[in-house]
């Protein structure tokens, strides 16, 4: 059947009517195209399809760099130009936060759409390296992917790949290569301006570090203008946010909380090496065990499932004067924005574009206490 796109949903898929007036996800479809559709999924409140014979092109349209663009789920965003996907990532974010209050920043674009990826996993299969495709079955064989910081792409050239299994590949200052999914060596990542910090080989960083130094810079400002002098950061991780602000901010002291045993072990070093470790600790715990301290205010940093219910109940009755909130997923935000409504306002909420070609994009919210609110 013939659809034509309206708009673009978060995920990246075109947003369409089928002749009974039924939503329709289409994948690759861009607004104001029209294509022949083959409905691969069909539901009793939307359906999905791929494209069969594209009628009509929109200007916005471009020939993806990637010859695996389409059959990999990794980039839903290659087909367009740039600032068309800027503009619907910003407008999937809106919507999200549509009836919250607040500022809306619009949104830092990455510097490079391509190259930008230092960490990423793939699948082996009799020897060759590819990616799970849509039905997260079907195997995708690559030859490089192009998103890749260029150190990866010039290592897969000659490594020593599994015949079959994960593969994870970082890149670091110290070294590019195959780490274990376990492994807790520890590496560097430089992140100019804000110094070198030791990460376990298999622990988390910001994936994109020119946008990951622009998010540091963002919540150093907020803590320096709402003059915080006690920082709780929770999901802290090797300690990023809170050391880059006790360096900038010599009347700040922090207290930083991570599961992760081997992370709160390079937190500590980050902070000694910073010359902080005075005023940053870290603990490795559950976040909604955070300790009872003082504090003015907390950094949330949570994985795409965002913050416990307990975790928030808990914040709600010890009601910090400022919440930051760091989100790689606009919906588990908003549904933990809405639990915070209560005793809190959003003063401003911006999109970060973290994983350009992807779906996905990182958010930055500053919450205050309503009573506190300008």
């Amino acid at each position: 059947m013939k659809i034509t796109a309206r708009s673009i949903a978060y995920g990246g898929e075109g947003v369409g009517l089928t002749d009974q007036g039924k939503v329709c996800f289409v994948r690759g479809l861009l607004p104001g195209e029209t294509a022949e559709v083959e409905i691969t999924e069909d539901k009793k409140r939307f359906a999905r399809g791929v494209i069969g014979k594209l009628l009509s092109s929109a200007p916005e349209r471009i020939a993806p760099a990637c010859p695996h663009a389409g059959a990999c789920p990794g980039c839903v965003y290659q087909h367009c130009t740039y600032e068309t996907e800027l503009a619907w990532k910003q407008r999937q974010f809106e919507y999200f936060l549509r009836d919250l209050p607040g500022e809306r920043l619009p949104i830092f674009p990455s510097p490079a759409r391509l190259g930008w990826r230092n960490r990423l996993k793939f699948h082996c299969e009799k020897g060759k390296y590819g990616y799970r495709g849509w039905d997260n079955t079907t195997f995708v064989p690559v030859e490089r992917c192009l998103l890749a910081v260029p150190a990866i792409d010039a290592f897969l050239k000659d490594a020593p790949l599994p015949s079959d299994g994960p593969l994870f590949l970082r890149s670091c200052a110290d070294r590019t290569g195959i780490v274990g999914e376990k492994e807790e060596t520890l590496l560097t990542e430089e992140l100019p301006p804000w110094g070198s910090f030791k990460v376990p080989a298999s622990g988390f960083f910001q994936t994109n570090l020119p946008v990951a130094a622009e998010l540091v810079s963002r919540v150093t400002a907020e803590l320096g203008k709402r003059n915080v002098r006690t920082l709780l950061e929770l999901f802290c991780g090797v300690g990023l946010f809170s050391v880059a602000a006790a360096k900038v901010l010599p009347e700040l002291r922090s207290t930083g909380v991570e599961l992760s045993r081997p992370a709160v072990a390079a937190a500590k070093l980050n902070a000694r090496s910073a010359g902080v470790d005075d005023r940053c600790a870290f603990r490795a715990a559950d976040a909604v065990k955070f300790p009872d301290v003082g504090l003015d205010a907390v950094l949330l940093d949570p994985p795409r499932t965002g913050a416990a219910p307990k975790l928030l109940t808990k914040l709600l009755d010890r009601a910090p004067g400022l919440i930051l909130y760091v989100s790689c997923a606009p919906d588990t935000l908003r549904r933990d924005l809405k639990i915070l409504e209560p005793k809190y306002g959003i003063l401003s909420s911006g999109a970060l574009d973290m994983f350009p070609c992807t779906a996905h994009f990182e958010t930055f919210t500053v919450l205050a206490l309503s009573n506190r609110l300008p």
